[in-house]
């Protein structure tokens, strides 16, 4: 059984937008789904389309898999595309979860030979697979003044951080050709191995998020972001001191 659960996406501009949200085809392309239930397997959301999209979470709690993020891992980077969703359970709160292709799907069915999914084979091919294609691409529910608010929410965000990496630039005297390298040590080549290591105050749950963003950072304010090599590991280069101050308080959405 499939129910439809369109819905538009509300973001305000301000401190509540995330500073780097995805792409605006993102929360377009999640503007109408399918959520299909089973007495069995559970709920699986679905993207809808010419190319369907299932969300990974649901198949693998469907097929008993425990660690959808090793199971991420064998499928190739195209079979795999990060949407804006509703989570499950009541409170149906929004954030970006995976979703993978038809391919990826029949990949993992066919290489578990040692558990039983013939009924999973069977509802998914007989029910999901064929209700989730679509002639054409599913029409957006989303208004325009939604994604305006998406724009105008980060170009905010942008202009904040702009301006407040000018003041620790001016404070630490750092000029756009200064390079500072991470690391040396290969066992701490990367931004967050850094900020741990070097015991900098930025919470765990920004490590994710602080190498992505500090080259978005970089590339604003037009300072050049280097890549060096030290003992084979490759190793990022950034004026450290203003980044440090920069994400000190930052609490991504």
């Amino acid at each position: 059984m499939a129910h439809s659960c369109a819905s538009k996406t509300h973001l305000t501009a301000g401190s509540g937008t995330p500073l780097f949200v995805p792409h605006v085809k993102q929360f377009l392309l999640m503007s109408n789904y399918k959520i299909f239930s089973n007495a069995q397997f559970g709920e699986i959301r679905v993207r809808a389309g010419s190319v369907p999209l299932f969300c990974l979470v649901d198949l693998c709690r469907a097929m008993g898999f425990y660690n959808p993020s090793s199971v991420k891992k064998s499928f190739k980077t195209g079979d795999v595309v990060m949407l804006r969703c509703e989570t499950a359970g009541t409170q149906r709160a929004k954030r970006n979860m995976n979703f993978v292709t038809e391919t990826a799907v029949a990949q993992l069915i066919n290489k578990e030979s040692n558990r039983d999914l013939t009924a999973f084979r069977e509802w998914m091919n007989t029910e999901v697979i064929p209700q989730s294609r679509t002639a054409e691409e599913p029409v957006s529910m989303i208004e325009r003044d939604d994604v305006m608010a998406v724009i105008e929410g980060t170009a905010i965000q942008i202009d904040k951080l702009t301006k407040r990496i000018a003041k620790l630039e001016q404070r630490f005297n750092v000029q756009p050709t200064q390079r500072v390298v991470v690391s040396s040590n290969p066992q701490t080549s990367t931004i967050a191995d850094y900020v741990e290591t070097n015991h900098i105050p930025i919470g765990r749950k920004e490590h994710s998020y602080y190498s992505v963003v500090a080259r978005s950072v970089c590339r604003i304010r037009g300072i050049d972001v280097d890549v060096v090599v030290v003992n084979n590991k490759t190793v990022n280069a950034y004026p450290v001191d203003v980044l440090v101050e920069v994400f000190k308080d930052f609490n991504p959405a």
